[in-house]
């Protein structure tokens, strides 16, 4: 399998780990899995471990991300914009950032970890408009 996807009960988060380097036919198959948690829990707080892969996405990919993110869970009958996302990643450069840029200007609730402890704790926090 190319990630990992638990419901934690203790902290009402879905954790979803990837072990594949990150693509788009990657999340394709894992939408599915993570929106059938969202509904059968009604929990939207999801922690992204990105940190044993390598994510190769161009800038344009970066930038179409949000929208294609956006129209994938709504196959599903989820709503991107209500779901809460640490994305945990080993390290933060300018790409880093330009993505979690990009996905808060599409209006998501999404950002980007070193420290496991702090990703769970910001998902335990309550909603804002601003993540």
């Amino acid at each position: 399998m190319n990630f990992e996807i638990n419901y934690i009960t203790d902290d009402s988060i879905i954790e979803v780990t990837m072990l594949i380097d990150f693509n788009w036919p990657v999340m394709e198959k894992a939408v599915p899995k993570i929106a059938e948690l969202v509904k059968e829990h009604n929990c939207h707080r999801i922690l992204l471990d990105f940190r044993q892969i390598k994510i190769d996405l161009s800038t344009a990919a970066m930038y179409d991300t949000p929208q294609k993110l956006r129209d994938e869970f709504t196959k599903y009958g989820v709503e991107l914009q209500k779901l809460k996302r640490a994305f945990l990643i080993t390290r933060v450069d300018s790409d880093a950032y330009f993505f979690e840029t990009v996905m808060l200007n599409q209006g998501q609730t999404f950002r980007i970890f070193l420290d496991r402890a702090l990703a769970r704790e910001w998902l335990q926090q309550p909603w804002s408009k601003s993540g």
